[in-house]
């Protein structure tokens, strides 16, 4: 849980007050090593989070899918050295499909319906 500044300001200067730390955690309800903390920092500023950069560039995934409609998921994966799931999302997250059923299923109607009509019909 982040603290606003002014309440670490406040709490600091009721610990340099001459009250303990003890006590100042007892009454603004707060763990003593906190307090610690914030006083051995010098400064009450949070430090920026670091976001690492993302290993999917929304255009060269877009590209590659375009390119291989029918790779499985893990050919994506080793083409781009990231995990399955950052793939998975990513492709989520542009509302991309890899089903294979889907595009091959009229491919195998058709196929079974020209078998069929090659059979010979026995009417009998």
């Amino acid at each position: 849980m982040t603290y606003s500044i002014d309440f670490r300001k406040c709490l600091l200067s009721f610990v340099q007050e001459g009250h303990t730390r003890t006590e100042a955690s007892a009454l603004f309800v707060i763990d003593a090593s906190t307090l610690r903390k914030w006083e051995q920092k010098g400064h009450l500023q949070n430090k920026p989070r670091q976001r690492s950069l993302r290993k999917l560039p929304k255009d060269q995934l877009l590209a590659y899918v375009e390119q291989h409609p029918d790779a499985y998921l893990r050919e994506i994966v080793e083409y781009f050295s990231c995990a399955i799931h950052a793939v998975w999302k990513a492709l989520r997250k542009y509302n991309i499909t890899l089903d294979k059923l889907s595009r091959t299923e009229p491919r195998r109607f058709l196929a079974v319906l020209a078998v069929l009509v090659a059979l010979p019909i026995c009417l009998y």
